[in-house]
């Protein structure tokens, strides 16, 4: 039965119901999730008591700065940096599928 353009319910075979990512993106979902654990877990404590005494309540206190620029270069030098644009010259060229695996990582942690 057909539900949709190409979308066949009766043929399990067919790739569109596919949902698995790809074997090309999980080094770097597996790099995601080691700096995750390695980087971001560890500071997360110190980022959230940081912000507790915070001057302005909208912004930022000036070492939760400090932790997430230190997390942006680290990121950067691993290469976890951009892999959610499209084009491969300037990001990982990730589908969207794959890049959901990974930003469902990212969204685990509030940092």
């Amino acid at each position: 039965m057909a539900i949709g353009p190409g979308l066949h319910i009766d043929d399990p075979s067919d790739a569109s119901l596919n949902l698995a990512m790809s074997d090309g993106a999980r080094p770097l979902y597996d790099a995601v999730v080691e700096f995750i654990a390695t980087e971001v877990e560890p500071v997360t404590l110190e980022f959230h008591q940081l912000g507790a005494v915070r001057d302005d309540h909208w912004g930022y206190h000036p070492g939760q700065l400090d932790i997430l620029e230190g997390l942006k270069a680290k990121a950067r030098e691993k290469g976890l940096w951009n892999f959610f644009l499209p084009d491969a010259e300037t990001g990982e060229g990730l589908s969207n599928l794959d890049y959901a695996y990974i930003a469902a990582e990212l969204g685990k942690n509030p940092i």
